[in-house]
């Protein structure tokens, strides 16, 4: 069987760490299909062609082709129409053309089912318009183009199958895992993190608005003023040229920049919580790894953020600062509730599982669906 796998919409984001941890897994899994893997510009720099055997083929869609998705999607296609795949896999959706072969298309676009969030009481009404059709464009293309839609939770399967009026019977959950790497002390890498603080809590995460990494300030002032803290820091995975709170804070905020993956157990290691501001999400492994690290989480009130998290965190109402800086004073004020969410945290974890049966299940999915296609054609 020929697997087309379409990794061209990946450019930024946990997307192309799902795609590389996805091939990584079939390599070494020693299949006999034939994988073909479209890749970006940006995930192409990511792999380590010398490692994949002679059923493995990569094609590179170059960044001419970018200039519009209307563009891409044409090239895509004609590199389909080359290769002539039996089944086609794009890793995260939409895909910009109809293609001759079926296609499993996976979803990661929070914004389009989660519009009651409080992201859009922030945003500006330019950007509200910008999105508004932005969404009207892609999930016509997401109806359209795909064969079979993957989620990551239930709760986005549903939504979006109610709201868009899909056929949740041509849609499957296969959630989000835990990177091997985690399983592998081996691959660990012995880095040291000193914060200089009591209480030190973790902001892991990408410098998006949806983030709302700018309600740290202001849970900083709560901790100060109505707890009495003082002894504590916010580690936050961006640079200071990229978040900035100002002089005020220095004091509270070390800016450690992007943390490589096999350095994240000795980052974890070293908090006390993981914070998770977030407003929109459809399925972040953040969750995961806090969770199998052993570091309580507190996190937005959110119905993604409960799907995934169940009992084993502490949750604030999304925009009050002073609800958050409550939470956080709770966990590292109360061990007990701290060693209560840790083994919450490990119970719910493990009905996750990790990365190699997201890839089974995947590949579950790509062979039912070409060995359908192959028998029609008989």
């Amino acid at each position: 069987m020929r697997i087309i796998i379409d990794c061209t919409n990946l450019q930024v984001g946990g997307g192309i760490q799902v795609a590389l941890s996805f091939l990584n897994d079939l390599c070494q899994m020693k299949r006999n299909e034939d994988f073909i893997i479209l890749m970006s510009p940006q995930i192409s720099t990511l792999i380590d062609f010398k490692r994949y055997g002679e059923n493995f083929e990569f094609i590179n869609l170059d960044k001419q082709y970018y200039k519009n998705f209307i563009t891409r999607g044409r090239a895509v296609k004609k590199i389909e129409n080359n290769i002539k795949g039996d089944v086609i896999f794009t890793v995260f959706g939409p895909s910009y053309h109809k293609s001759d072969s079926p296609k499993i298309v996976g979803y990661a676009i929070p914004h389009y089912i989660y519009e009651d969030s409080p992201f859009f009481e922030f945003i500006s009404f330019k950007e509200k318009v910008v999105l508004f059709l932005m969404k009207k464009i892609k999930i016509l293309f997401f109806k359209k183009n795909s064969d079979f839609i993957i989620f990551e939770t239930q709760d986005a399967q549903q939504i979006f199958c109610k709201k868009y009026d899909y056929d949740i019977l041509n849609t499957q959950v296969i959630s989000n895992k835990l990177n091997q790497i985690f399983l592998n002390t081996a691959q660990w890498k012995d880095k040291k993190f000193n914060f200089n603080a009591k209480y030190v809590f973790l902001c892991l995460t990408a410098n998006y608005k949806h983030k709302n990494l700018k309600i740290i300030p202001h849970v900083i002032d709560f901790l100060l003023a109505d707890y009495d803290l003082s002894d504590f820091k916010f580690v936050i995975s961006q640079t200071k040229e990229q978040v900035d709170f100002g002089e005020k804070y220095e004091k509270y905020i070390e800016y450690v920049g992007q943390v490589n993956l096999d350095e994240l157990p000795a980052l974890y290691e070293s908090v006390d919580v993981v914070l998770m501001s977030t407003l929109l999400e459809v399925f972040s492994t953040t969750y995961l790894e806090a969770m199998f690290m052993k570091v309580p989480i507190v996190t937005t009130d959110l119905s993604f953020a409960r799907d995934i998290c169940r009992d084993a965190a502490l949750y604030y109402k999304p925009l009050d600062a002073k609800d958050c800086a409550t939470q956080l004073y709770n966990v590292v004020k109360d061990d007990l509730l701290t060693k209560n969410l840790i083994e919450l945290g490990i119970e719910n974890g493990s009905r996750f599982g990790n990365s190699l049966d997201r890839t089974k299940d995947y590949l579950d999915v790509i062979l039912e669906k070409g060995n359908e296609s192959n028998n029609s054609i008989k």
